[in-house]
């Protein structure tokens, strides 16, 4: 197996040359266009004073020149930065400043002050000069991840090469990816959820389709059209926005589209639903893990349905532990008998940069320690009931508030919904659950509760149901339940 993404890329550009690799709206990469590309930007960043070990921040451009740009860092030994465009000044200088890095490369030079790599002028590239020097190896720094969660606070997930070869293997085992596979990649690669993807399908010498979003679905559409795209990696967000302006077009390549495979947040049984109708041919996957241990569950709720809170099975790498407050392992877990989550293998991070008490306060022997409460079945099926905050105890009945959300979301006239556990003077603690109403529709707290009541356990129903103008949540879709659980109603 590969040591690295770089040298998967050089093997297919030697076995495989004129296959294609990386494509965009503008420019397409074979895999050899893609080894020499890599080449030049990383003799133009040495040129800049980039070296091993040297921390390069690189701006999402959300194309194939940010991916030929990263492959060109790991090239010289150093590491990849990523940040958003939407970063603000100060932010972008706090993580300079933190990385202590020696480049900028993005599509603005008066960000930083920095030595400037344009990539606008990263193209593809026939013939370039032979990289005799050792490709990176497996233990070797690849990327500073910076993540903030729903916390605000910056964290730096430091990564190895063989952590991104782990989880490109996770990813493809999740997917049963075949050979030929052409995946577009539509949501933001800053975040490691899309570029996961993309090293899955480098690792096995696919391609990968990279668009700016899924505002303007005319481009997206045309893009599947010309590089014969036949899978997708969403976000729920993204789903949303293509199943609501292009549901019935997306139904044109129900034979086309081998798999779709989603995650970086939450996806609700609604959303399983819609894709099961549009996409009735497909493989649909949603998958479970965290920036600091990638992709370590999968299910195929195309093949499973009704496996409510379920986030599927290990995948190839993973190993799944319940454990008690003291991280000793359960040797029995249940939905009465539930512990936390912790995930082992070779996926996971080396540590948050710079910062040991954090690292030590989840991870410990290679082992990371989560607050998500959950459970295996006998069959192997891992389930998460969600994080100890948000897992409500309803005069001792353990509700998810993503059962809840499921069940209200299929309730006509919901356009989003959140459940969280407030302090009650009977039960020490009950379900509150705030909905958004869709666009132009009059929705009231009775006719919710009226749809719940036929639709769930009476045990799990909400105390209070609230209609309030818009559900809080991240930019990638997570829900900010904290805001909700603090809000005086």
């Amino acid at each position: 197996m590969f040591q690295s993404v770089i040298e998967a890329i050089f093997h297919y550009a030697e076995h495989t040359p004129q296959a294609l690799c990386v494509a965009d709206a503008q420019n397409a990469y074979t895999y050899s266009q893609m080894k020499n590309a890599a080449i030049v930007a990383a003799l133009q960043m040495e040129a800049l004073g980039v070296g091993a070990g040297d921390c390069v921040v690189v701006e999402c451009s959300q194309n194939a020149a940010y991916c030929v740009c990263q492959q060109a860092i790991a090239l010289l030994g150093a590491v990849f930065v990523p940040f958003d465009k939407k970063f603000s000044a100060e932010r972008l200088e706090e993580m300079i400043e933190e990385t202590n890095a020696k480049c900028l490369a993005g599509t603005n030079e008066k960000r930083s002050s920095l030595p400037f790599l344009p990539l606008q002028k990263i193209v593809p590239v026939d013939e370039a000069p032979a990289w005799d020097r050792p490709l990176p190896t497996a233990d070797q720094r690849s990327e500073l991840l910076y993540s903030t969660g729903t916390t605000g606070k910056s964290k730096g997930i430091d990564l190895t090469h063989g952590n991104n070869v782990a989880i490109a293997q996770n990813v493809a085992d999740g997917v049963e990816m075949p050979q030929g596979n052409v995946e577009l990649i539509p949501v933001a690669m800053s975040h490691s959820h899309g570029l996961r993807t993309l090293y899955a399908n480098l690792v096995r010498g696919n391609a990968v389709v990279i668009a700016g979003g899924v505002t303007f679905l005319g481009p997206l559409f045309k893009l599947m059209d010309r590089y014969n795209v036949n899978a997708m990696d969403l976000v729920p967000s993204a789903w949303r926005v293509i199943r609501d302006m292009g549901g019935e077009k997306l139904k044109e390549y129900q034979d086309k589209i081998g798999y779709v495979e989603l995650g970086s947040a939450p996806l609700t049984e609604e959303d399983k639903i819609s894709l099961r109708q549009l996409l009735p041919k497909s493989r649909l996957y949603n998958f479970y893990g965290s920036t600091e241990s990638g992709r370590t569950c999968t299910y195929n709720f195309a093949k499973h349905v009704g496996l409510s809170a379920c986030i599927g099975k290990p995948v190839c790498n993973a190993t799944v532990l319940v454990v008690d407050r003291d991280r000793k392992v359960m040797e029995h877990s249940s939905r009465e008998q539930t512990g936390f989550l912790a995930f082992s293998g070779p996926m996971n991070m080396t540590g948050y940069w710079k910062n040991q008490e954090l690292t030590d306060s989840i991870m410990e022997n290679g082992i990371i320690y989560t607050k998500d409460v959950g459970y295996v079945d006998e069959e192997g099926w891992v389930y998460m009931l969600g994080r100890e905050d948000d897992v409500i105890n309803y005069g001792g009945v353990k509700i998810s508030p993503e059962e809840i959300e499921d069940a209200a979301g299929m309730c006509p006239g919901v356009a989003d919904c959140c459940c969280v556990g407030k302090p009650d003077p009977v039960s020490g603690q009950a379900p509150w659950l705030y909905v958004q109403a869709a666009e132009g529709v009059e929705l009231t707290a009775a006719e919710v509760g009226a749809f719940l009541l036929k639709n769930i356990d009476r045990d799990k129903l909400p105390k209070q149901v609230v209609v309030i103008d818009q559900i809080p949540r991240t930019f990638n879709g997570k829900l900010l339940r904290r805001e909700l659980r603090d809000r005086q109603d």
